[in-house]
């Protein structure tokens, strides 16, 4: 039987357009810790969710739910900010 294990992974988001995956997550949380608003979406797909400067948005994993996919930021009146991503990422090792 092959065990599970999570690991926490962050990335950091600084300008428009930039994406990062949400492949094997089981939650995430998006922190929004720069001086300008966003919007948060699939990539290529509309809008998903503003989240203003300051404030946070979490994707709690529910039962055994896993994540997949491409998120993107795009900045509201700018090109840069900064957002950091935080995930809980599945894994079949301990490494």
């Amino acid at each position: 039987m092959q065990f599970l294990y999570k690991k926490v992974v962050v990335d950091t988001i600084n300008r428009s357009g930039q994406t990062f995956s949400i492949d094997d997550v089981v939650s995430f949380t998006i922190n929004n810790i720069g001086n300008t608003d966003c919007y948060v979406s699939y990539k290529g797909e509309s809008t998903l969710m503003k989240i203003e400067q300051g404030q946070g948005r979490d994707f709690p994993g529910d039962s055994g739910y896993v994540y997949s996919g491409e998120m993107q930021i795009k900045f509201i009146g700018s090109t840069y900010g900064l957002i950091e991503v935080v995930k809980s990422v599945t894994s079949t090792s301990e490494n």
